[in-house]
């Protein structure tokens, strides 16, 4: 068996197993609460690196959201 056809067997058996889930009955997710407190995680990104605060990734999503956001991006 070549290389390319044992990548496409290996692909297809992951995409295959991932089918397990269908059929499950959905999550069923709440919206977050405007005013709520939000964590925003990440790298030098979410940090802002190289932009002013008011631009960075979470004072963005605070202010189209209405949530506290607190920026935990670490450059």
């Amino acid at each position: 068996m070549t290389p390319r056809r044992t990548a496409l067997r290996a692909l297809a058996v992951a995409l295959l197993s991932g089918l397990g889930g269908c059929g499950r009955k959905p999550v069923q997710c709440r919206p977050v609460a405007p005013g709520a407190t939000v964590l925003a995680l990440g790298d030098s990104l979410t940090h802002g690196t190289g932009a002013p605060p008011e631009s960075s990734y979470p004072a963005v999503l605070a202010r189209l959201s209405g949530w506290a956001v607190v920026n935990a991006g670490v450059p």
